[in-house]
């Protein structure tokens, strides 16, 4: 392990302190080869990354307590970097180490980390140093904010036309061999939304009054959830609702009663009808049974004597 003079010169050549918009402190050291920042990893912690643009290895902490240990093992011998380090343990005492749920940091204390930033932002570069007030951090937030999603908005929908080329022959291929039994998924789909507005509607024009429970399905037009037949519906586009009186309700209404027994009615013959087709020869069978057991009852009980005529040979 080397000694903290070694580190203490490495740092203040390969070394930085950053410190976040948002007020959180990071230290650095970068180097071409990574040998040598692993030394650091089992003392002080932090991890080492790559940047393949530069092709540099850096290794890094954020831990508070971590850099204030760094920071205490090196402090006495550091020349160019010293003020640096102090802003940052200065700047890691106002950092909360509890977490406080969903509780904003205050205003003041925000305030004081972006001093500390802009102190350290002076000591590197004095002539050009650029400075953050809280109302510009705010909106530099928001505008990266913006930025990121007008970002991932445009590599979504990159992605998108990507894979919707890529699919495209494989899709237009399944369609060919599929078309018939898609085009019958479809149809069964209209069909059965249009079933259940047809059946949300009633039977009843709501113009004319019609009955349009015998009519095909096609000359009956459902419009902003609405019965009309084909002549009232080219009447309907400068449609104005038709008001009813109570007897007119009424009798709308013992009208579709009316219909709707009649047509339960038929219903049940038909059922009656289907069901006595399809069991006719069991039915006859029952039935010629049934009258033969009568007819034996029948016989049997008139070949009884009568109870004045038992009672008396009694």
């Amino acid at each position: 392990m080397p000694s903290a003079e070694y580190w203490a010169g490495f740092f203040d050549g390969e070394g930085s302190v950053v410190i976040t918009r948002t007020g959180h402190v990071r230290l650095m050291i970068a180097q071409k080869k990574h040998e040598i920042l692993k030394f650091l990893i089992p003392e002080f912690g932090g991890n080492i990354t790559y940047n393949k643009l530069t092709e540099v290895h850096q290794w890094g902490i954020c831990n508070p307590e971590a850099i204030r240990k760094f920071v205490n093992h090196i402090r006495p011998y550091l020349s160019v970097k010293a003020e640096d380090v102090d802003i940052a343990v200065e700047c890691c005492g106002l950092i909360r180490t509890k977490n406080l749920g969903c509780n904003r940091m205050p205003r003041e204390q925000f305030e004081k980390r972006l001093e500390l930033r802009n102190k350290l932002l002076s000591i590197r570069n004095p002539r050009g140093a650029k400075s953050f007030t809280w109302d510009e951090h705010r909106e530099a937030v928001k505008d990266r904010a913006l930025a990121d999603y007008k970002n991932n908005n445009i590599k979504r929908k990159a992605y998108s036309a990507k894979y919707r080329d890529s699919h495209k022959e494989e899709f237009s291929k399944y369609r060919e061999e599929n078309r018939d039994a898609l085009r019958e998924s479809a149809r069964k789909h209209y069909w059965k939304v249009r079933s259940k507005e047809l059946s949300e509607c009633g039977s009843l024009c709501s113009d004319c009054g019609v009955d349009l429970s015998g009519v095909d399905t096609r000359d009956r037009i459902v419009k902003e959830g609405r019965l009309f037949c084909r002549t009232c519906h080219g009447k309907t586009r400068n449609y104005t609702p038709k008001v009813y009186t109570e007897e007119q309700l009424k009798a709308r209404k013992s009208n579709e009663d009316r219909l709707y027994r009649e047509r339960h009615r038929e219903q049940t013959k038909k059922r009656q009808r289907a069901y006595y087709d399809a069991n006719k020869e069991r039915i006859k069978a029952y039935s010629r049974d049934w009258y033969r057991k009568r007819t034996a009852l029948q016989t049997y009980t008139s070949a009884l004597p009568d109870e004045g005529n038992l009672g008396a040979t009694g």
